[in-house]
């Protein structure tokens, strides 16, 4: 009976420290799914207003300023999400260096493609903020 009541102190000494060490809980699973989803959805919402915005300006209601300061926001966001996926990187170890199988190694591999999927994305938004700055929308 010794044996049991040690076995299972001991399992919960050890889920302690595992739950304690773990720093993927609560906020930080946010932020780094945040990273991976962030970029795209910012990207999507921005070329679907973009698209919705081309008849109000064809029509004459709206500026086509709307096209700049729309890509502007979009890069702003894009920009912010790449930071956050830079922060979140250095914060778990910073190296490029990857143990197999650890929650470090796996935060620090989102981090980083997060932080370069919204690099991506954001030169894709100016790519397209040029077009807009070269061709009229009605052409």
């Amino acid at each position: 009976m010794g044996v049991v009541s040690t076995t299972s102190a001991e399992s919960r000494s050890r889920r302690g420290r595992r739950e304690a060490g773990s720093p993927g809980r609560g906020a930080a699973r946010l932020v780094l799914g945040l990273s991976i989803v962030g970029p795209g959805l910012v990207f999507l919402i921005y070329q679907q207003l973009d698209y919705i915005l081309v008849p109000y300006v064809c029509a004459g209601v709206r500026s086509p300023a709307w096209f700049h300061v729309l890509a502007f926001i979009a890069v702003l966001m894009l920009a912010a999400l790449a930071a956050l996926g830079v922060r979140d990187w250095r914060r778990s170890g910073g190296d490029l260096e990857m143990e197999e199988g650890t929650y470090p190694a796996a935060a620090r591999f989102v981090s980083i493609m997060g932080a370069s999927f919204a690099a991506f994305l954001a030169l894709a938004v100016l790519a397209m903020w040029v077009a807009h700055l070269v061709l009229h929308p009605c052409q």
